[in-house]
Parts: C-alpha cells; structure tokens; sequence
C-alpha cells in the first residue's frame, strides 16, 4: 500500500479526486440535497471540483469557509461567487481562524443548527 496524495491541481479530470469511487458517486448522488456547505482550507480554484457541482445541480444556500485566517477565508469566498452555481448562497461566513478554533469555538454547532 502506498499513501494517496492530492496536489491541488486547477485543472485535473473530473475523475481525479484523492478518494475511492464510491465516494465519488455517493456525492455526485447527493449534491441536489446539500444546501448548506463546510469548505475547510481549500482554495477553491479545483476547475473539477467546479464542474462536478454545477453539473449536478448544487443549491447550496450557506457557505461556511475555515481556511486559517480570515483573509484566506474571505479569499475562498471571493473566487466561489464566481461560479454560477452559486447563485442560491445567501450567507457567506468566513472565519478568522483555523478548524480547531472553529470547533472548539462551538462555531461548527452554531453554523449548522
């Protein structure tokens, strides 16, 4: 057994994510229902991450984005709206600090209740 890595890569194949296929397919099956989304320290420039969301029809309603600090997290936030399919989002969190804090913080519960 080797150990996977994944290396952010803006455009890979929309196969090519660092997980087993029945991940994949679990996702691609319930992306319609998701409507409140946890983005914690990505970058959010994956072109297949894009196109795997849009393509199956995301009405995400609240993005939350834990990326370490909260100009990271704004950045996230500044590329996704450029995604059509983002057009259902209505909140927008960023956090200012890193996913322990986030946790810790109560903010996960907080978020999604």
């Amino acid at each position: 057994m080797a150990p996977g890595i994944a290396i952010p890569v803006q455009n890979k194949a929309v196969d090519s994510f660092a997980f087993p296929s029945s991940h994949l397919k679990y996702l691609r099956e319930r992306i319609p229902e998701v409507t409140r989304l946890l983005i914690i320290g990505w970058a959010g420039r994956e072109n297949h991450f894009h196109d795997l969301w849009k393509e199956r029809g995301a009405s995400v309603e609240q993005l939350v984005v834990v990326a370490g600090s909260l100009a990271a997290s704004e950045d996230v936030l500044a590329i996704l709206p450029t995604q059509d399919y983002w057009s259902n989002v209505t909140r927008r969190i960023p956090f200012e600090g890193g996913f322990s804090e986030f946790v810790s913080d109560r903010r996960l519960e907080e978020v999604f209740s």
